[in-house]
C-alpha cells in the first residue's frame, strides 16, 4: 500500500502519483501545505493469504469495497450479493432478522446496479454468514474479488496508430490491451524485451513465439500515444513498477547496464520490496505484536423508497 496524490496538469488532465517517499513531497505536490493525499492499495495480491497482518487486509477489503460500490471494479451480481453479505457481517456482526431488513440494508451502498431486489437477496446471502469474525468476513471477501476478471488492473488510455482510443492494463502477468471493454491482447512480462518512452510516446517490442520451422524469434514493436509527455512518463513508471515488484526475486542494484529492459526516457528504478521478499523473507520473520485497530462504520444513505411503504 502507498499513498497517492492527484495532480492537474494545466486545468484539464489529473493524474493520480504515488507519493515517493525519497523526495520532497513539494517537488510531488503543487498545492500544499496542507497536502491531501488516499491511502490506496499499489499492488494486488493475488492470493489474500499473503497479507499476514489483519489490518493490512482491512485496508485491502475497504478498497476494494469503495472500487465494487462506485463501479469503478466491474462485479456480476451474483458475486456482488456474496460480497455486501460479507461486509454487513464483517460491519454488523451476525444477522438479527428483526433489525437487519432488505429496507435497512438499503442504506448501505454496495454496487452500482444495487435495486430492491438485490438489497433482499443480499439479506438472505446475509443470514448464511452467521459466526465469522470481522476478520474472517473481511478474508472471504477478498477471497471472492480477487477473481473478478479486472481485480488489480492498473488501467491507462492510450491512443494508437490507427488514431483510435486503447486501454493499456497493468497486472501482475504484464500489460492487457483494450478496444473498449474488449480484451484485445496481452503482452506477458517474459516477452516484452525493451519498453521506452519519449515524450508523448511509448514504445513496446514484444516478442513472438518462435516459428518451429525455423526457429527464429520475430519481434514487433507497437507505438502508442498518452496525451501529455507527463502521463507517458506515470505510466512508463507505473510499469517498472508492477514489473519489478511481480517478476523480481530482489530490488535491482543501484547501478544497471543501459541494456536494461525498461531503459530510455529516465533513471527512475523500483526502490521497495518485491512480492517475492515480502512473502518469503518477512514470511520467515516474527510477526508484529497485534495492536488493536477499529474498525469504522460505513457512509449511510437515505434508504430507498419501497412500494407500499
Amino acid at each position: 500500500m502507498n499513498l497517492r496524490s492527484v495532480r492537474k496538469w494545466k486545468g484539464k488532465s489529473e493524474l493520480a502519483h504515488w507519493l515517493d517517499p525519497l523526495k520532497r513531497l513539494t517537488k510531488q505536490v503543487p498545492i500544499g501545505p496542507p497536502f491531501t493525499f488516499r491511502l490506496r492499495v499499489k499492488f494486488f495480491t493475488s492470493e489474500p493469504n499473503n497479507l499476514r497482518e489483519e489490518i493490512t487486509r482491512y485496508q485491502f477489503f475497504l478498497h476494494i469495497k469503495q472500487d465494487v460500490a462506485t463501479g469503478k471494479l466491474g462485479c456480476p451480481r451474483k458475486t456482488a450479493i456474496d460480497l455486501a453479505a460479507f461486509a454487513l457481517q464483517s460491519e454488523l456482526g451476525d444477522f438479527n432478522p428483526e433489525v437487519h431488513t432488505p429496507l435497512f440494508v438499503s442504506e448501505f451502498r454496495f454496487h452500482p446496479e444495487q435495486d430492491e431486489a438485490m438489497e433482499e437477496e443480499i439479506v438472505e446471502r446475509y443470514s448464511q454468514c452467521k459466526g465469522q469474525s470481522p476478520a474472517q468476513a473481511e478474508m472471504n471477501y477478498l477471497q471472492g474479488a480477487k477473481w473478478l476478471e479486472m481485480y488489480g488492473v492498473d488501467m491507462h488510455i492510450v491512443e494508437g496508430k490507427d488514431g483510435n482510443h486503447y486501454s493499456l492494463g497493468l497486472t501482475p502477468q504484464g500489460m492487457l490491451v483494450f478496444d473498449g471493454s474488449q480484451k484485445i491482447g496481452l503482452f506477458f512480462w517474459e516477452k516484452i524485451q525493451r519498453l521506452d518512452f519519449r515524450s508523448k510516446k511509448l514504445t513496446l517490442v514484444v516478442e513472438e513465439e518462435a516459428d518451429q520451422a525455423c526457429g527464429e524469434v520475430q519481434l514487433h514493436t507497437f507505438v502508442f500515444s498518452l496525451v501529455s509527455s507527463k502521463a507517458c512518463k506515470h505510466l512508463w513508471k507505473c510499469a517498472v513498477e508492477q514489473h519489478s515488484f511481480f517478476r523480481l526475486k530482489v530490488r535491482s542494484a543501484p547501478r544497471q547496464s543501459r541494456s536494461q529492459l525498461f531503459r530510455l526516457g529516465s533513471t527512475f528504478r523500483y526502490r521497495g520490496r518485491t512480492e517475492y521478499e515480502t512473502v518469503n523473507k518477512e514470511g520467515q520473520r516474527p510477526r508484529r505484536s497485534a495492536s488493536a485497530f477499529e474498525r469504522r462504520p460505513s457512509q449511510r444513505y437515505e434508504g430507498m423508497i419501497r412500494k407500499g411503504i
